[in-house]
């Protein structure tokens, strides 16, 4: 079977799925839009009336005020420090392995 020929028997069989899914997307999307617009307000509230944390039988919320945080600018110090870079690259390393997934868009 050729790759052209997998990829259409693929999306006749998933049509269904692919739909329920496109569907899907676009309720979350529209829920998350509600959801941000909802904790917009309590977070004025809280902001409003100094309220830390609030918890009760439906929901537990906890204001979080903004931060400040610095960091290295890895892409500038390769630009400006490329031998410092590759050095502190080597002694740093870390390696991560992500689990492989489906993304859809």
């Amino acid at each position: 079977m050729t790759e052209k020929t997998a990829l259409k028997r693929f999306e006749e069989r998933n049509l269904a799925v692919f739909k329920e899914l496109g569907a899907l997307k676009q309720k979350i999307k529209e829920l998350e839009k509600q959801q941000d617009e909802l904790k917009k307000g309590i977070q004025e509230a809280m902001e409003h009336y100094g309220v830390q944390s609030f918890k009760n039988e439906y929901i537990t919320i906890s204001y979080v005020p903004e931060t400040t945080s610095e960091s290295i600018d890895l892409k500038a110090l390769q630009a400006n420090e490329p031998e410092l870079y590759e050095e502190l690259l080597a002694d740093y390393k870390k390696v991560t392995t992500r689990k492989g997934y489906v993304r859809f868009s």
